[in-house]
């Protein structure tokens, strides 16, 4: 169980938090913010761990530095291209 927002499910496999283990307002935090910052065509069950602590963090108002975990993003985007 993620302490904070009550899921309950397994991150051993994928490493994510599914939609379906969450509780109802926090499923719908989990679905406008995967649609507003991710950069994704689909798929919008699932947030891996690194969103969903930022989204954790935001949401509860604890300091979180999501431009870091932005441009993280932004050069593992940049390497996956340039393979």
């Amino acid at each position: 169980m993620i302490q904070g927002i009550n899921y309950v499910g397994d991150f051993r496999g994928r490493n994510e938090i599914k939609r379906n283990g969450l509780t109802k307002d926090w499923r719908y935090i989990l679905h406008v913010f995967s649609l507003s910052l991710l950069h994704r065509k689909g798929g919008y069950d699932g947030l891996n761990l690194e969103w969903s602590a930022g989204m954790l963090k935001l949401f509860t108002n604890k300091p979180f530095n999501i431009y870091g975990l932005i441009f993280y993003c932004m050069v593992d985007n940049v390497d996956r291209t340039m393979m």
